[in-house]
């Protein structure tokens, strides 16, 4: 039987091509995913920028912690070590420190003042000195600090000493041209007390050594610029 309206059946479609049509989705399914993986990689790299930025950064302030460290200890060594000299110093020398007393001049010796040691060591005193030398005679406290003032050494000696170290004591004081003084000095604690400026060293007995030793280390230094007067 013929058509009656003279038109033709559709053609039937291939099997091919209905696999060409799905070609197109499955590309753009796969260009959907590059820009997602990009993205998640760019992620990822900045990530592991950040962390290494932040130990770089760890590093150097650890670094920078060590160095104040190590600033401060070498400070510290310095310090200590200049007060260990200091004091191995000071401790090495002969005769014990006594703190220094304000000392301004007196008009005359009746002038209201007092000594924290005795035989003086530093202090008011009078304006006149004492001439260096073996004295006889008790010279009075007031004139001693003056010479202790001026770089002298005082070998104070108990009146009631026996004549022979008395005469030894005199021929080693005279053996210094200048800046030392010998004389008694009554009420001594000691039988023989060696003064300088703010130094003091007490002897039971006549140790010759020991006093050149005192007399050596401090004689001749002028101490006006330490007592203000």
């Amino acid at each position: 039987m013929s058509n009656k309206t003279g038109a033709r059946p559709p053609p039937q479609k291939r099997a091919g091509q209905n696999q060409k049509q799905n070609q197109p989705q499955s590309k753009i399914a796969i260009g959907n995913m590059q820009p997602a993986a990009t993205s998640d990689a760019k992620r990822e790299a900045r990530t592991q920028r950040q962390a290494a930025a932040r130990a770089a950064s760890d590093r150097r302030r650890r670094a920078a912690s060590m160095r104040r460290l190590g600033l401060l200890a070498v400070l510290f060594l310095v310090v200590a070590g200049g007060g260990l000299a200091f004091y191995l110093n000071e401790a090495n020398k002969p005769g014990q420190s006594v703190a220094q007393q304000p000392s301004p001049h007196l008009q005359k010796v009746e002038d209201p003042h007092s000594y924290s040691t005795d035989p003086p060591t530093s202090g008011p005193h009078l304006a006149d000195t004492a001439p260096w030398g073996v004295s006889a005679t008790v010279i009075t406290k007031e004139l001693q600090v003056h010479n202790l003032e001026d770089g002298g050494v005082i070998i104070n000696y108990r009146p009631d000493l026996d004549k022979a170290t008395v005469d030894r004591l005199a021929e080693l004081a005279r053996s210094y041209d200048t800046a030392v003084l010998m004389s008694p000095y009554p009420d001594l604690s000691h039988q023989i007390v060696v003064t300088a400026w703010n130094r003091v060293d007490r002897l039971e007995a006549l140790d010759e050594a020991r006093i050149r030793r005192f007399v050596d280390e401090y004689r001749g230094k002028d101490r006006h610029r330490e007592s203000g007067s």
